[in-house]
């Protein structure tokens, strides 16, 4: 996550599924994944969609949408959205900075995971993705990603998760997505209960959900509710819904 994306069509899609998971009762941690902004190449400037309300995307959640217009009107950043309260109240953020050295990111993650203990679902928010754990380096640009095993600990001690998945350029989201169940599988016990949502607007992404089995009937609901809502419904003027549940074999 950098601050420059804060407030985001991607950010709209990703605090509008946690909030209608989270609900009233389940409690929510973040872990930023933060690092510095980069100069900009044009990501994260996608919020003309804050400038129409005809787009079929306020009616989703309008109390988001409004909060989001104003956060990108004043200053976009991380700390903002913790400040404003857009997700939901009794939220833990571990917003900390990436290291880059191996020795450093490993007292990074024990701090993030010691966090977020108190959370019921774990949200991690990589800049791009997960990674097995053997692709991890000591180079600058390996802090965008996230690793299984930093992760791990969350699931072992009966946390849900929801991890952040960008689409990269090579292959298709059928091929990365079948590539990651894969692997979701093999480093969470099997991945009972998992859902995958794919964001349809603008930039395609993909958001992978793994059910602790104290929360699975509420969360499976949950993604049903949201499919049957106007973030799943097919608005006028759009080929696909916003939020399409993925199938995968």
């Amino acid at each position: 996550m950098q601050d420059r994306y804060a407030g985001d069509i991607g950010d709209f899609a990703k605090y509008g599924l946690l909030r209608a998971l989270c609900g009233d009762d389940l409690r929510l941690g973040v872990l930023w994944y933060l690092v510095p902004d980069e100069p900009s190449d044009g990501n994260g400037g996608v919020t003309g969609y804050l400038d129409s309300v005809e787009a079929g995307l306020r009616e989703c959640d309008p109390d988001l949408f409004d909060e989001l217009r104003g956060l990108v009107a004043t200053e976009r950043s991380v700390a903002e959205v913790q400040r404003r309260r857009i997700l939901p109240e009794r939220t833990s953020f571990f917003e900390h900075e990436a290291p880059a050295g191996l020795r450093e990111r490993r007292r990074w993650v024990q701090d993030g995971v010691r966090a977020v203990a108190d959370a019921d679902l774990v949200f991690a928010d990589p800049d791009n993705s997960l990674r097995d754990p053997s692709a991890r380096t000591g180079r600058t640009e390996h802090k965008k990603h996230a690793y299984y095993d930093e992760i791990q600990p969350c699931w072992r001690r009966g946390q849900s998760l929801m991890i952040y998945q960008h689409t990269a350029r090579l292959g298709t989201f059928e091929e990365q997505i079948a590539s990651r169940v894969r692997d979701l599988c093999t480093h969470f016990d099997g991945a009972p209960g998992l859902m995958i949502l794919r964001w349809r607007r603008v930039v395609s992404r993909a958001f992978l959900i793994i059910p602790a089995a104290a929360h699975a009937d509420r969360l499976t609901a949950r993604v049903d509710a949201l499919l049957d809502s106007p973030w799943g419904q097919r608005q006028q003027g759009y080929a696909t819904p916003h939020f399409e549940l993925v199938a995968y074999e």
